[in-house]
């Protein structure tokens, strides 16, 4: 015999608020996760690794390479309990034919960094300074050597001295998460960096569907079905065509700013009117 209509809808209505009390728990068990692993790896893995003879170079990178592979850990953790869909990376391979370079991004959600580092095992990284207060992260972003985003002009000269010694960098223009359906002030550290030193900037889009942990989003908020990240790795820019080169070196971040702004602007609005990322 078949199971009767009229018992199917509360049947359904059980399972539906099962499935998202679990995800609910599986989030709060994920970030404790991570809160923990950061601790780990700062009290267990550096220690071992600052014992390996080597330049401090050499052993910052095997610690980049550690916070890497953890980050690739917790993004597909974070899919296996169900908390997230698998996320997508579309054009990664743009990454190996750019070095060294600015991989610039928006900045939408609280992982944004996380999963852009399990991509790229060794890269530096723009983080804000408030993280080296932060009782789980402040081991992580000081023992990678990240540069704190303070506002001031030392950002500027650090990005310089790094892109000169051959290192990537992650820079988020708007410095913190996105407000809710646009994008934030720029900051132009970012251009000022590029503009110096002529080097190729990587444009990253991220988008999230649907939006979970961004600006003003309770970090146990779940939404009706589990979001995917889609990162869109764009051609490399040369950042030499969007200024003049009369052009004063403030003029020409100036330029650069409004023209990554007026990209991703157009990239975001044009990914909102098309199709879903699911």
């Amino acid at each position: 015999m078949g199971r009767d209509p009229a018992d199917a809808g509360p049947v359904m209505r059980a399972m539906k608020r099962l499935e998202m009390g679990w995800r609910v728990f599986a989030k709060v068990l994920s970030f404790a996760t991570f809160g923990l692993g950061s601790l780990l790896m700062v009290a267990l893995v550096f220690p071992v690794l600052r014992l390996v003879p080597g330049t401090r170079e050499e052993t910052t990178d095997r610690i980049q390479r550690a916070i890497h592979f953890s980050f690739r850990f917790f993004i597909w953790f974070m899919h296996f309990i169900r908390v997230t869909e698998k996320p997508r990376f579309e054009g990664l391979e743009r990454l190996g034919r750019s070095a060294p370079c600015l991989i610039i991004a928006n900045h939408p959600t609280l992982i944004d960094v996380v999963a852009l580092i399990a991509c790229v095992p060794r890269v530096d990284c723009v983080v804000k300074k408030e993280l080296w207060n932060n009782f789980f992260i402040r081991g992580i972003v000081s023992a990678a050597d990240y540069i704190p985003n303070d506002g001031g002009v030392d950002i500027v000269a650090e990005g310089i001295r790094r892109i000169r010694s051959g290192r990537s960098i992650i820079f988020f223009p708007e410095g913190t998460r996105s407000p809710m359906g646009g994008l934030g002030p720029f900051n132009r550290g970012f251009a000022q960096i590029a503009v110096r030193t002529g080097c190729a900037m990587l444009p990253v889009t991220i988008r999230c569907d649907p939006p979970t942990l961004m600006k003003g989003q309770d970090l146990c908020e779940v939404s009706s079905r589990r979001p995917q990240w889609v990162f869109s790795f764009d051609e490399p820019m040369n950042v030499h065509r969007f200024y003049e080169p009369t052009n004063s070196k403030a003029i020409a971040a100036r330029k650069l700013s409004a023209a990554v702004r007026q990209y991703y602007e157009k990239r975001l609005s044009h990914a909102e009117s098309g199709p879903g990322v699911s």
